[in-house]
């Protein structure tokens, strides 16, 4: 069963490669899986064609704004968005650091 939608915003680093699919409409879509900072949840942010110049990977820091729903099968509740608003930070990878061993 799913509900009919909120407008909220959500927040999360991004936690697997972003997908590209194409609907039945012809239109090219992206996906992005969030861990959502508020609920500790993943929520599957669906980016339209209108975000096609957006760029985001997995890692990255991103905040939507749009329409949420919700869907229950079985026990799993899914959070799905459809993201109006998008702000994106890039991920900044640590330098790697020589380690040393030292024998006692």
């Amino acid at each position: 069963m799913a509900d009919d939608g909120i407008f909220a915003g959500a927040s999360g680093f991004i936690q697997f490669p972003v997908e590209t699919r194409e609907l039945d409409s012809g239109q090219t879509v992206r996906d992005a899986t969030i861990r959502s900072l508020n609920t500790n949840e993943l929520v599957k942010i669906t980016f339209w064609p209108d975000f096609e110049d957006a760029e985001f990977e997995e890692g990255d820091f991103i905040a939507v704004d749009g329409k949420f729903t919700t869907r229950k099968v079985g026990d799993k509740v899914y959070t799905n968005a459809s993201a109006r608003k998008l702000a994106v930070a890039k991920a900044v990878q640590p330098k790697e650091r020589e380690v040393v061993k030292k024998n006692f």
